[in-house]
């Protein structure tokens, strides 16, 4: 997956927490698409911090996720 775009975001939950992180966008090419797919992700400062992940425009990355479909970790790849 190739970085095209990326920002810092705050989520604030009613029980008075929140949590900071990154919403990153991405696009990569896929079997039976013509041109690019387009996704995106949201990793936690924490998560991020962790991993070494820092989003960079254009940069290759695999992105890892748990079962239940949330991002574990980032690398460059």
């Amino acid at each position: 997956m190739k970085i095209i775009g990326f920002k810092k975001v705050t989520f604030d939950f009613d029980d008075g927490n929140s949590v900071s992180g990154f919403m990153v966008f991405t696009s990569s090419e896929e079997k039976g698409i013509t041109g690019v797919s387009c996704d995106h992700f949201f990793i936690s400062e924490k998560k991020a911090t962790a991993c070494g992940f820092v989003p960079v425009l254009n940069k290759e990355v695999e992105v890892y996720y748990n079962k239940y479909k949330k991002v574990i970790k980032v690398d460059a790849a």
